[in-house]
């Protein structure tokens, strides 16, 4: 293209060169100024082996559209570098293939993106067909009330385990106490687990052995009487696990249970019955009282040891004995023992009163709906709550990890866009109560949780506008937003680069005095790997939480003037910080190697850290755990884009998620999805990050650009590879690796959940916006009620009748606040463009054919649609 170059040459001596201008030896440093669209033939000797792949050999490029580097390893194994967007092409001399023949091989070829955007909408069953692996479906589930700090866990094969003393703290699984049960002979593995209700939180495994089907079913119920307030955390629970022992044969088979009981699953040491069959006990030294319910009537014959419980006996055609072990933290009511399916409908109306205030949500999919509920019910389970329930701890794992300061905000973000905002608003003053004494927030795990903390936070006030809980929160959080500023100031004191070449390569905003980190947040760490670096991702977090602050600190200017004055403050500083993570950001692609697309173009490096221009792999080789190359993709430069550091339709944005696509979630997952499997199924297979996807947030970009299939594919193939179906939980990592029952993750798919369903878009707000087509089928009904949003809940119906060619939609719109439109997209199955639009039996015209949307001025009035196609 015209404008002219620059080029420089790393880690290399230019030869010669056949230039019309003079070429510039800055200490080693060649400068060619070229002009026109003539070739530049150069002669270079590399001064670097090519296996050390942190210091390569780079030509850097500077054009008028950007500056970026081309690696010479790329020229002697790659026919050509090609960069269509910025006017370049590079070649080795003789070029394996000329430019023109290049260029026609590219206009042939698509990127993974490209041919997305061309397929049908992925679906749930297919993803569950193809990228699920049964793998998954191992692991334990964590019972107990809501926030409740009494834990139950229950493994696949049916033991139970339970804190074996009062300490009931995060390490009590260390010393809990179980009961392990054996099924007939033991030899049969467990032929299913599923989820009483598809949803309720209680498992039911079944088991078959030689005939007799043994059946246990495993609760946690309120024990205590009722009140005005069900929801109310500290109840008195009881915990029961139900055997079911029925004979299917046509004649008598012989059938046995066994329970062994230890106190102290670390000691070994065994539960001691003292000959006190059926009757309330005490469980040894535990904090929990054991009633055991038999049939004494019935065919099978109860024996007591030291650490074991059995029943034995035979069992006529068609008969059935039961057996079922009682646990309370409590008194147990002496009618306990009749009660048990009373418990079980206890259990199931108190999950279902936990819920009620939450966005109710029916799909047609009765699978994910009973993910969605369940999902909820996973959050609710794996907290625990501190100063008799006026704070909650959002543990980020069932029994692992505790709430860490950055992805609890996962978990908090999750349910508080459900309707939960009681729980996130507890869950925020858990970690409001945690700020040090310099406004800093962590629990020794990352140095970016601060600012994950303050962006959820600004994102709950502005879902519930509780000014009280705003008013007395204030302090804290200006104490918080100055600690960021004071940082931010650390890194503008060093004297920076020097020197002509630097300066011919610098960013456009970059003044020479400055180093590239200037402005930034000091090196901090994000997760697991303890690299305290410059990384794009944590400062674009704390540029979010400077903007939320700036954004909800002024509705407290009436009665306290400091608050406004804190908003501009908090303001301009993430104007400052946003500048100079753009600044060093380029700077630092300046220097990186461009990247190869599917489709032979390439496009420049997407830098997750300033002083790392290239693959962190490369720089980093078998850093934490062998995946130092996921801080490129989980959290790397692409979160640049839901934070607002990067408009959601940059020109940088569309290159990094066609990279993505194209190359890192194609990748050698981490234990599991090999990159020649990926290959060979690249749209079931891919779509999604392969260490810990639900980190990568290109969900929530897809959204903000309105791709429509990009995000179904995302949303159905990460599901499916995290879920365990059984259970309806996620693994932290694949192949039943990591956390089990991770709410982190849980956080995330519920989040996503309500993007598909309800989102905001500036003053617009969008329903159903990425919602697939094969939801729309004839007779098919969606449903959104009570869903929050920054205008108010909100509530619609969609109703499908297009065997007639029309669809019927109700829409309730918020109240609180009117947004400018209310923008509702109807999806023909059969891709048959909108024709007629009557709103309340009115002909409406503001509707888009061709995108399938449409606008609503919203009033205080329901509004009643048909659209006909």
């Amino acid at each position: 293209k015209p404008g002219g170059a620059v080029i420089r040459i790393i880690n290399g001596e230019l030869v010669s060169a056949s230039s019309d201008q003079k070429v510039r030896d800055l200490k080693g440093h060649y400068l060619l100024n070229l002009r026109g669209s003539s070739p530049l033939h150069l002669t270079i000797r590399s001064s670097r082996p090519s296996t050390l792949k942190s210091d390569p050999t780079v030509l850097q490029v500077k054009l008028p559209g950007g500056s970026f580097g081309v690696a010479i390893e790329d020229l002697l194994t790659q026919p050509r570098v090609y960069l269509p967007e910025f006017g370049l092409s590079v070649a080795r001399d003789p070029a394996p293939v000329s430019l023109e023949d290049y260029k026609s091989k590219v206009a042939a070829q698509k990127t993974v993106l490209q041919q997305v955007r061309e397929m049908p909408d992925q679906t749930m069953p297919q993803a569950l067909a193809r990228t699920h692996h049964d793998a998954q479906r191992e692991g334990p589930v964590l019972l107990s009330l809501a926030c409740d700090n009494l834990k139950f866990v229950l493994e696949r094969d049916g033991t139970l385990r339970f804190p074996s003393t009062t300490n009931l703290g995060g390490d009590w699984f260390a010393d809990a106490s179980e009961i392990r049960p054996k099924f007939g002979t033991g030899k049969s593995a467990l032929l299913r687990r599923e989820l009483e209700g598809g949803w309720l939180p209680i498992p039911v495994m079944t088991v078959e052995d030689n005939g007799v089907v043994y059946q246990q079913r495993t609760f946690v119920a309120p024990a205590d009487g009722p009140s005005a307030d069900p929801a109310r955390i500290g109840r008195t629970s009881l915990c029961v696990t139900e055997f079911t022992i029925t004979n299917t044969r046509p004649t008598a088979s012989e059938a046995s249970l066994s329970l062994s009981w230890l106190l102290n699953i670390r000691t070994r040491k065994p539960v001691s019955f003292e000959n006190t069959a059926l009757a309330i006990f005490p469980l040894g030294e535990s904090c929990l009282k054991t009633l055991l319910v038999f049939d004494q009537s019935g065919p099978l014959q109860l024996r007591l040891e030291k650490g074991l419980t059995s029943l034995t006996g035979q069992l006529q055609p068609g008969a059935q004995a039961t057996f079922a072990v009682l646990l309370s933290n409590g008194d147990i009511e002496p009618g306990a023992a009749a009660m048990l399916s009373g418990y079980r409908q206890k259990v199931q109306r108190y999950w279902e009163t936990m819920l009620e205030p939450a966005a109710q949500i029916d799909t047609p999919d009765p699978l994910l709906n009973n993910l969605i509920r369940s999902s909820q019910v996973r959050c609710l389970i794996a907290a625990r709550n501190e100063a008799d329930g006026q704070r909650i701890a959002p543990w980020i794992a069932a029994v692992s990890y505790g709430p860490l300061e950055s992805e609890a905000h996962s978990v908090i973000r999750g349910m508080d866009y459900l309707g939960h905002s009681e729980f996130a608003r507890r869950g925020l003053d858990y970690f409001i109560y945690r700020y040090n004494t310099n406004g800093f927030l962590t629990t020794g795990y990352t140095t970016f949780g601060t600012a994950w903390h303050l962006w959820t936070l600004g994102e709950h006030y502005q879902l519930n506008r509780d000014t009280d809980w705003l008013r007395r929160a204030a302090p804290e959080l200006m104490r918080a937003g100055d600690w960021i500023l004071r940082q931010t100031e650390k890194t503008k004191d060093g004297t920076g680069l020097t020197g002509r070449q630097n300066a011919e390569f610098a960013a456009p905003t970059r003044a020479d005095k400055h180093p590239p980190e200037y402005g930034l947040m000091p090196p901090g760490v994000l997760a697991d790997w303890n690299a305290f670096a410059y990384h794009y991702a944590m400062n674009a977090y704390y540029y979010a939480a400077l903007c939320e602050l700036a954004a909800v600190l002024p509705d407290l200017r009436k009665e306290n003037s400091a608050c406004l004055a804190k908003a501009r403050r908090f303001g301009q500083a993430a104007e400052d910080l946003r500048r100079n993570i753009l600044a060093a950001y380029r700077w630092t692609q300046s220097q990186a190697p461009v990247l190869p697309l599917r489709d032979g173009t390439w496009i420049p490096h997407y830098p997750s850290q300033v002083h790392s221009p290239g693959k962190l792999a490369d720089f980093f080789p078998g850093q934490d755990a062998g995946r130092s190359w996921c801080y490129d993709v989980e959290l790397g430069a692409h979160q640049l884009v839901p934070t607002g550091v990067f408009g959601p339709f940059d020109p940088e944005v569309n290159r990094m998620l066609n990279h993505m696509e194209d190359v890192q979630f194609l990748h050698d997952g981490w234990f599991d999805y090999p990159a020649t499997m990926n290959e060979k199924d690249w749209f079931n297979l891919g779509g999604f990050s392969k260490v810990q996807p639900y980190y990568t947030r290109n969900c929530e970009i897809y959204a903000l650009r309105d791709e429509i299939k990009p995000f179904l594919r995302s949303y159905f193939n990460t599901l499916a590879a995290m879920l365990n179906p059984e259970v309806l939980t996620f693994w932290e990592h694949f192949n039943h690796s990591g956390a089990w029952d991770k709410t982190h993750e849980t956080g995330y798919f519920l989040h996503q959940t309500r993007t598909m369903l309800v989102t905001e878009r500036g003053r617009e707000l969008w329903l159903a916006p990425l919602v697939t087509s094969n939801w729309f089928g004839n007779g098919m009904v969606l449903s959104v009620s009570n869903a929050p949003t920054r205008f108010g809940k909100v509530s619609y119906q969609i109703r499908s009748h297009v065997a007639e060619d029309c669809i019927e939609a109700m829409v309730i719109p918020p109240q609180r606040q009117a947004p400018d439109w209310v923008v509702l997209r109807l999806r023909h199955p059969a891709g048959k463009p909108i024709r007629v639009v009557q709103v309340n039996g009115k002909k409406h015209h503001s509707f888009d054919a061709r995108s399938e949307l449409v606008r609503l001025k919203p009033s205080t009035k329901c509004f009643e649609l048909q659209v006909r196609y």
